[in-house]
């Protein structure tokens, strides 16, 4: 933030626009949202193999005798940064006494993804029914969740093109803007009441393209199953 606002005054101050100055600011600050429209798909995919690996440790872990409540509280050393503070926040819930579905339900909102939905719900099914098999069925569980962050891979990876576009898109927009604002006899005219507002205007159309790239290079999630954990099967709150 304090490199944006310096770099938005250099603008400002060498240029006498200050729209230029703003939207300078802006970019600065923003640049890690403009150039990287892949993070929020790769961090779903790190979360999904996260989740994977966690119940395989979990399948592990759990024996005849051993509550999955318990097993969960001991896989916490072991499990992945990817969502270890998820499961600190189960194993706080749970230690604190919250009914083990409520506190399943509020894990799957955390993670709030259709794949973890099917983990947790594993998890509600054994809590109403302490049945053997438990480890099995984790095992095939994890496999399956496997399975699921290898599709996603690939369909994230078939979005790539687009990204790529949006990438040089963006850089050929703010090399324009940045050799335009070293130019006062090019900027002049936008210093006025008339050129702010066009400015404006061209400002408004370049993030509307970038949120319309973004929705071109994006993989729609699968919807999630599972009630939130504020809501009880009956629909009322808790």
């Amino acid at each position: 933030m304090p490199a944006a606002l310096v770099c938005g005054l250099g603008v400002w101050l060498e240029t006498s626009w200050p729209l230029g100055g703003l939207v300078t600011a802006l970019i600065v600050g923003g640049l890690p949202w403009l150039v990287s429209p892949r993070s929020a798909s790769a961090r779903q995919i790190e979360q999904l193999e996260a989740v994977e690996g966690w119940v395989r440790q979990l399948s592990d872990m759990h024996t005849v005798g051993v509550s999955l409540e318990q097993s969960i509280q001991s896989s916490l050393r072991s499990t992945p940064p990817a969502i270890r503070e998820d499961v600190g926040q189960l194993v706080a819930r749970l230690s604190a006494g919250w009914q083990p579905q409520r506190a399943y339900r509020a894990f799957a909102d955390s993670l709030d993804d259709a794949a973890t939905d099917e983990v947790v719900g594993l998890f509600l099914l054994h809590a109403e029914d302490r049945g053997h098999g438990l480890s099995g069925a984790l095992s095939s569980l994890a496999q399956a969740v496997q399975d699921e962050t290898r599709m996603r891979r690939d369909a994230d990876a078939e979005q790539e093109k687009p990204r790529t576009n949006d990438r040089w898109v963006t850089g050929f927009c703010l090399g324009i803007f940045g050799l335009s604002a070293l130019s006062a006899t090019y900027v002049h005219p936008y210093t006025q009441p008339a050129g702010q507002l066009f400015v404006a205007v061209l400002g408004v159309c370049f993030i509307a393209v970038k949120l319309w790239m973004r929705r071109l290079s994006a993989v729609a999630p699968t919807p999630r199953f599972l009630q939130s954990a504020d809501v009880t099967t009956d629909g009322e709150a808790v």
